[in-house]
């Protein structure tokens, strides 16, 4: 398992217990790696997430971009396979009862790779010894924004595609 997937099955199993323990021992490890972490704020974690300052990075049109693009890909896949199959009255049932799906398949899936492009560049800010932890907070804010931004745009396009 990554250290992600561990921080978020210790986080379900013992919720705001083991949300804490994992930000301690998180933080208790600091001292002894090189660079700085990005700041954190202390107001969120405490209050489990309740609490959050304006802008917030974490769009609704995040999630709802990877719902989405969960069923575009699919409605695309099965388009693909049923054609692949030679079965053209599969494909043209697909087509009209997905392809407004379909037909933002391309878009969602170039939007999906420049999101995470963005992820890999707050990866390597996250990882960058010479920034300080307000840098590099002010740096992967700033970037996690423009992922809200690019979902934000894909759901405005895919909603008009459906009027």
């Amino acid at each position: 398992m990554s250290p992600a997937q561990v921080d978020y099955a210790i986080k379900a199993y013992f919720g705001w217990l083991g949300g804490t323990i994992a930000a301690t021992s998180h933080y208790a490890v600091m001292p002894f790696s090189k660079g700085a972490y990005p700041d954190h704020n202390w107001a969120e974690t405490a209050s489990l997430g309740f609490v959050k300052s304006l802008p917030t990075t974490q769009s609704q049109y995040v999630t709802a971009f990877y719902e989405n693009n969960k069923q575009i890909s699919q409605a695309y896949a099965d388009m693909r396979h049923y054609a692949e199959l030679g079965q053209a009255e599969k494909v043209q049932e697909i087509i009209e009862e997905k392809g407004d799906k379909i037909a933002m398949a391309k878009f969602y899936d170039k939007t999906a790779k420049d999101m995470s492009k963005i992820r890999k560049a707050i990866q390597s800010i996250a990882n960058d010894d010479t920034m300080t932890g307000a840098q590099k907070k002010e740096e992967i804010d700033r970037l996690k924004l423009i992922i809200g931004d690019l979902a934000e745009q894909a759901e405005t396009a895919r909603k008009s595609m459906r009027k």
